[in-house]
C-alpha cells in the first residue's frame, strides 16, 4: 500500500490529466459549435433546450419537439440542471460532456490497481484511456450528450459489480439508466457474467429484475403515458425500420426470427468494429471474455440494425458502450496474457511481474497514443450513407478529427453569428437545422419546415416572430438533414407570399424576418 502522500500525489495526477482533457475538448466543442459544424444539431439543440425549459419550470419541456423529453426517456436531466441553472448556456453541456467523459479515469484506476496490485501501473492505464480514439470519437461527436455520461457509468458499475457492492452497483445502474434507457438491457448481462463467475444467486436475479425492469416500466407505463406509443420506440425504427403493422418489440422479434438470426452471423460490420477500436487492442481484450460478453446487445443491435447508416459518426452514440468494455477488456486480456506467458516461462523470470506489467502497458500506451495520428476518423459521414450531398464539401474526405478545418470559421460562419445577433433572446424563432443548436437557449425555438413525421405538428413556419434561414445549403458538417432544402425553400416562399413577416436583413446567403408588429399575438 502506497504512504498517505503518494496516495494523494497519484490523485492530483489523475486531476490533473482530468482537467486537461476537459479543457481540450471543451474548446475544441465549442470551436466546432461556432463554426456549426455538427453531426446532428437537432439533438444537440434538444438537450440543451430541454435543460433551458427544466430550470425555467417546464420540467423536461422541449420546444423543437413540443412535448417533454425527446425520442428517449432521458430522466438525468434533472440532476444536471442546477449546474445549468447557475451557468445557463450550452458551453455548460460540453463542458460536463467532457467532464464526465474524463471521470472514467477513477473507475480505471480503481480496477487496475486491483488487477496489477499497483497504483503506478494503475495511472499508467488510466492516462491511457484519455488517450483512447475511440473515447475522443464520442468527444469529437457530442450531440447526444447523456451518452457520455451512461458510459463513465458503466465503468463504475463494472467496478462495483467487481468489487461485489451491490448498493452502489444499484445506484449507479439506475443513473446509467436515466441517462440513456438502452443501458437496462446491458445491466441484464452483468447477471450472466454473474452465473459464469459463480456469484451468489442475488447478483444473477437483481440485474435482470433492475435492468429488464426499468426498460418495461418506462415503455410500457412512463412513455405511452407521455404519448409515445410502444409500437414506435427508438429501438424499433432502429433496428427493424418503419412499423405500419404496429407490431410490439417482441412481435417483430418473433415475426423476423430468420432474418435476425443470418444478420447475427454476418461479419462485415465486425470488420469495421475492428478498424475503429484498432486491431491490437481490439484482439487483446479478447482474451477477456467475459468482459465483452457485456457488449453482447450492443454489438446485437449493430449486427440487426436495419438502417445502412446505423455504424456512422453521426450514429455513433449505438456503440458508445463498447468504449469502456472494449479498453476494460484489453486491461484484463493484457494482465491475463503476461501471467500466461510468465508462468509458461515465455517470458524472463528475472523480471518481476510487476515490471512486466508495467513494461506491457507502457506498450498499450504508445499504441493508444499513436492511433490518433493519420486517419483516425473510421466511420463515414452519414450524409452519404443517407443519400444526400454534404453541403460543405470541406468536411467531406477529411480523416482526421484534429484537423483545424473542423473548428475553424469561415466568412459563411461569421456572417451567420451577424445575423442571428440581431435577434433578441426572449422571443420565438424558427430555423433550419444547423442554426437550432444556436438558438437553442431561449422558451420557443422551432425547426422551419418540419413534418409531422419529425415533430408533433408541421412546424411553426408561419407563427413565429423571428425565422433565420440559410437560402443556398443546410451547411450541417458531417450529418444527414432531416428536412430537405427544397422543402424549406418552398416554406419560405410560402411565408413570403402570406406577406405577415418583414425582411430584417438578407445577403446572397441568409435571410432575417421578422413577423410586422399588427400580425404579433396578444
Amino acid at each position: 500500500m502506497p504512504r498517505k502522500g503518494e496516495e494523494h500525489l497519484f490523485y492530483i495526477m489523475l486531476f490533473s490529466a482530468m482537467i486537461i482533457y476537459v479543457v481540450f475538448f471543451s474548446w475544441l466543442s465549442i470551436l466546432q459549435y461556432q463554426s456549426f459544424f455538427s453531426f446532428s444539431s437537432d439533438s444537440l439543440a434538444q438537450s440543451n433546450n430541454i435543460l433551458w425549459h427544466t430550470v425555467s419550470g417546464r420540467t423536461f419541456y422541449n420546444s423543437i419537439g413540443e412535448g417533454i423529453l425527446d425520442s428517449h426517456p432521458v430522466f438525468f436531466y434533472i440532476f444536471i440542471a442546477p449546474i445549468y441553472k447557475l451557468f445557463p448556456h450550452i458551453f455548460t453541456l460540453f463542458i460536463l460532456v467532457h467532464g464526465i467523459l474524463a471521470l472514467g479515469i477513477f473507475p480505471i484506476y480503481w480496477i487496475s490497481r486491483e488487477k496489477f496490485n499497483s497504483e503506478f501501473i494503475a495511472i499508467v492505464y488510466s492516462f491511457t484511456y484519455l488517450l483512447f480514439n475511440p473515447l475522443h470519437h464520442l468527444s469529437f461527436v457530442s450531440h447526444k450528450p447523456l451518452i457520455s455520461f451512461s458510459t463513465t457509468f458503466i465503468l463504475f458499475i463494472f467496478y462495483y459489480f467487481y468489487k461485489k457492492h451491490m448498493m452502489k452497483f444499484i445506484i449507479f445502474s439506475i443513473l446509467a439508466m436515466m441517462c440513456r434507457d438502452e443501458v437496462g438491457f446491458l445491466i441484464c448481462i452483468f447477471a450472466v457474467l454473474a452465473f459464469v463467475k459463480k456469484m451468489p444467486l442475488r447478483w444473477k436475479i437483481i440485474p435482470i429484475l433492475l435492468g429488464g425492469g426499468y426498460v418495461y416500466i418506462v415503455w410500457n407505463i412512463i412513455m405511452p403515458s407521455l404519448g409515445r406509443l410502444s409500437h414506435s420506440n427508438p429501438y424499433i425504427w432502429n433496428l427493424f425500420g418503419e412499423n405500419p403493422q404496429k407490431y410490439s418489440f417482441m412481435q417483430l422479434l418473433f415475426y423476423r426470427r430468420e432474418e435476425i438470426i443470418n444478420k447475427l452471423f454476418a461479419f462485415s460490420n465486425f470488420q469495421l468494429l475492428i478498424k475503429l477500436f484498432d486491431p491490437k487492442i481490439f484482439f487483446v481484450s479478447l482474451f477477456a471474455p467475459e468482459v465483452l460478453l457485456l457488449g453482447l446487445p450492443v454489438l446485437a443491435s449493430v449486427q440487426v440494425a436495419q438502417e445502412k447508416y446505423f455504424l456512422t459518426l453521426d450514429s455513433f452514440h449505438h456503440i458508445a458502450y463498447l468504449v469502456p468494455l472494449i479498453f476494460l477488456g484489453a486491461i484484463f486480456g493484457i494482465c491475463r496474457i503476461v501471467a500466461l506467458l510468465y508462468n509458461k516461462n515465455i517470458l524472463p523470470r528475472r523480471i518481476t511481474l510487476k515490471i512486466l506489467f508495467f513494461i506491457f502497458g507502457s506498450q498499450f500506451l504508445i499504441w493508444t497514443l499513436f492511433s490518433n495520428f493519420g486517419d483516425n476518423i473510421i466511420f463515414s459521414p452519414s450524409g452519404i450513407y443517407r443519400d444526400e450531398k454534404i453541403a460543405d464539401e470541406r468536411f467531406v474526405f477529411v480523416r482526421n478529427m484534429y484537423n483545424p478545418i473542423f473548428y475553424r470559421q469561415d466568412e459563411k460562419d461569421k456572417m451567420a453569428w451577424e445575423f442571428i445577433r440581431l435577434i433578441p433572446s426572449n422571443v420565438s424563432v424558427s430555423t433550419s437545422q444547423t442554426y437550432l443548436a444556436a438558438l437553442s437557449s431561449r422558451d420557443d425555438i422551432y425547426h422551419f419546415g418540419c413534418i409531422r413525421e419529425i415533430n408533433d405538428r408541421d412546424g411553426h413556419d408561419f407563427e413565429t416572430e423571428y425565422i433565420f434561414l440559410n437560402k443556398k445549403d443546410d451547411y450541417h458538417g458531417f450529418g444527414g438533414v432531416e428536412i430537405s432544402h427544397e422543402r424549406t425553400m418552398h416554406q419560405l416562399s410560402n411565408v413570403l407570399k402570406i406577406g405577415n413577416h418583414k425582411i430584417v436583413k438578407e445577403n446572397g446567403e441568409f435571410i432575417l424576418l421578422m413577423k410586422k408588429q399588427n400580425n404579433l399575438k396578444e
